[in-house]
């Protein structure tokens, strides 16, 4: 009898296993195979620090365009041409004086590398309407601009030169723009610094302020001005993919005086044609306590090729 006391309990795991096979069948599940189990993969293994911090960076970084994807977007141009891309740039600015003066701003600029960029200023001269006249232009600039952080930071650098008399400066400035969102972005910086090295700081984009200074640089005149600081400010709002609209002020000290501080505003915008043509305009003051005289309507065109 003793021997065959086993024989209920392995009928009984018997009873339980062919209850365990006949609920599988009834709900239709398969019983695990060797191949599944072989074909089965391996679980992810946890993301290494390494790997994590790249794509946080590579996620952060700026985007860096090139000739081939320069963006029509104003907000999400680089502040130095991408490499080998030329830019070719027409500014006319019209200020309503008592005289209606107006002259023309030629500006070409080259990208390097991506992140140098040299370049050249010239104004036509100084046309006035009432009375009419016109006095040719004699400065010109070379211009050069280097990013320091790309698409926040660049500093920049240009030597304005006038012709007779010879006169030469230098201007410095630390552009740059803080992107907010997708549509608005902080950006100034521009010319922060003008200093004379011979006779005057010359400004090429302004002939009627190098033809002032040339008068007032005779014997018996007032002494020409050493140097002038800039604050220049804006905000970008990008209304569309092809179209911004700009707000700027300058905050200027001529001959680093306090006592006599002109604040000039302007709003304008920016319509890109296409990916390589801009055109646009703005209008404001140039001395916002002398409006009547220092009224000022521009339009301007670019075309990058």
């Amino acid at each position: 009898m003793r021997r065959n006391a086993w024989l209920p309990v392995a009928l009984a795991l018997s009873l339980a296993s062919s209850s365990a096979v006949a609920q599988e069948d009834a709900l239709g599940i398969d019983p695990p195979s060797d191949e599944d189990t072989a074909d089965e993969p391996a679980a992810p293994e946890a993301e290494t620090v390494e790997s994590s911090v790249a794509e946080q960076v590579s996620a952060s970084a700026p985007r860096r365009f090139t000739k081939q994807d320069y963006p029509t977007e104003l907000i999400l141009r680089p502040l130095t041409l991408p490499a080998e891309q030329a830019e070719i740039s027409l500014d006319v600015p019209v200020v309503t004086t008592e005289e209606v003066a107006l002259t023309q701003v030629l500006r070409g600029a080259y990208g390097i590398n991506g992140d140098l960029t040299i370049g050249l200023t010239y104004s036509f001269g100084a046309q006035t309407l009432s009375p009419a006249s016109y006095e040719a232009s004699k400065a010109f600039s070379l211009d050069g601009a280097y990013t320091i952080v790309p698409g926040w930071l660049a500093v920049q650098a240009s030597m304005p030169f006038y012709v007779d008399p010879f006169a030469m400066s230098v201007a410095l400035g630390v552009p740059f723009r803080v992107t907010l969102s997708s549509k608005w972005a902080l950006f100034g910086g521009q010319n922060l610094l003008q200093l004379k090295l011979v006779k005057f700081p010359v400004d090429p984009s302004d002939p009627s302020y190098n033809i002032g200074v040339v008068v007032r640089d005779q014997p018996g005149q007032e002494e020409p001005p050493v140097g002038h600081l800039n604050l220049n400010f804006g905000a970008l709002y990008q209304a569309r993919p092809d179209m911004a609209v700009t707000f700027t002020t300058r905050f200027r000290l001529p001959d680093f005086n306090e006592d006599d501080m002109p604040v000039s505003m302007f709003i304008g915008g920016t319509w890109a044609v296409t990916r390589v043509v801009d055109v646009g305009g703005r209008i404001g003051f140039g001395r916002v306590d002398e409006v009547k005289d220092s009224l000022t309507l521009a339009v301007f065109a670019a075309y990058r090729l």
